[in-house]
């Protein structure tokens, strides 16, 4: 949505758990890309902007989950009847070590699965 984005955005399926900081909502869904400062989830639930998010996300399998928080900046109706909504996050928290997951993991998809932004 953005087109000044300063950081390398990948478009990858990966599990994301998340929960509403504020509220007992606790559910599951996709991302449609993702980068060190941020994520866009394909979502069944519709967020505002403003609203936070907590986050695990799941780069591989095998892994335990990267956490982090996210606010809601951006919200878009889409066509998927599964996933009626793409919702932008960006990091409001993260640990160095998170963001350095993510920031291999995104190295790694460029690499090795010639995956692009």
């Amino acid at each position: 949505m953005d087109n000044q984005r300063k950081q390398i955005r990948i478009n990858k399926f990966v599990t994301v758990g998340y929960y509403q900081l504020r509220g007992f909502l606790r559910s599951s869904c996709h991302s449609r890309d993702v980068s060190i400062t941020g994520i866009r989830l394909a979502s069944f639930q519709r967020f505002e902007p403003k609203i936070v998010l907590k986050l695990q996300i799941n780069l591989r399998d095998d892994f335990k989950p990267v956490e982090a928080v996210g606010e809601v900046v951006w919200l878009k109706d889409t066509k998927d009847r599964s996933f009626p909504y793409d919702i932008g996050l960006k990091f409001i928290k993260i640990n160095a070590d998170a963001s350095k997951k993510i920031g291999d993991y995104i190295k790694e998809m460029i690499e090795k699965e010639g995956i692009r932004a």
